[in-house]
C-alpha cells in the first residue's frame, strides 16, 4: 500500500531555530552566575526563545522518516492505554514498535 501524506492544518517546524539551544541550555545551568553571562553572550545566532523551523536539505524543507515512524509508534502507544470498550473490544497492539520498523518504509516525496 503506498500513501501520501497531506496536512491538513499547519505544522509547527520540526527543530529549534537557534543552533547553539543545546549550548544555551547547558549554560544557563552554570551555577557561577558571571561565567552563565559569558557563556550565554557568547552564541552568535540568536532567535527568539521558542522559534522552530524545518529542516532543509538543497532549499527543500522536509521532515526525516524517524520523525514520521515515531509518531505511528506514539500513536499506537496511545492506543494501547485506551480502554478495551473505547478500543471496540480490539486486543493491545503486541509489538507494534517492531511492526512499524519493519512494515513502514519512508521515502522522498514524489511527484505522484
Amino acid at each position: 500500500m503506498k500513501v501520501k501524506v497531506t496536512l491538513t492544518e499547519e505544522m509547527l517546524g520540526t527543530k529549534a531555530a537557534n543552533p547553539d539551544v543545546f549550548a544555551d541550555f547547558i549554560a544557563s545551568k552554570c551555577p557561577d552566575e558571571d561565567k552563565r553571562k559569558q557563556e550565554l553572550d557568547n552564541a552568535e545566532h540568536r532567535e527568539e526563545a521558542g522559534t522552530t523551523v524545518f529542516h532543509r536539505e538543497d532549499g527543500k524543507i522536509g521532515i526525516y522518516d524517524y520523525q514520521i515512524k515515531g509518531f505511528f509508534k506514539d500513536a499506537c502507544s496511545a492506543t494501547n492505554r485506551f480502554d478495551k470498550e473505547f478500543r471496540n473490544n480490539l486486543e493491545k497492539l503486541p509489538a507494534y514498535k517492531t511492526k512499524i520498523d519493519g512494515c513502514v518504509f519512508v521515502g522522498p516525496r514524489s511527484s505522484d
